[in-house]
């Protein structure tokens, strides 16, 4: 998953047939662990609460897309709808220097 700042929060976007998207807009309480790709043993665990919101013009998915990708979205599938999903934290744990 693709997790970015959107709105001024910890965010990513899938869309609201998945799983994922399903499972939160029947239950926003939301635990996201990120890992330090070149050292494995720092981490961050977030939690919080999922604030869904619709993604039709898909402004959110693009802007993530270009910052990991350089381009737009390009696995949008026919009829698909996008939704973007910031978390409101409740909680940072993890390990590392950064961890207060």
């Amino acid at each position: 998953v693709w997790m970015d700042v959107h709105n001024g929060k910890a965010s990513f976007n899938t869309n609201n047939t998945r799983q994922k998207g399903r499972n939160l807009l029947r239950d926003p309480r939301v635990i996201v662990s990120v890992q330090d790709p070149d050292n494995p043993g720092e981490y961050a665990v977030i939690e919080g609460t999922a604030v869904v919101t619709p993604d039709p013009s898909l402004t959110h998915i693009n802007a993530v897309a270009r910052k990991f990708t350089g381009g737009d979205y390009a696995n949008l599938q026919p009829g698909e709808e996008r939704i973007s999903v910031d978390i409101d934290i409740k909680r940072v744990t993890g390990r590392g220097a950064w961890v207060s």
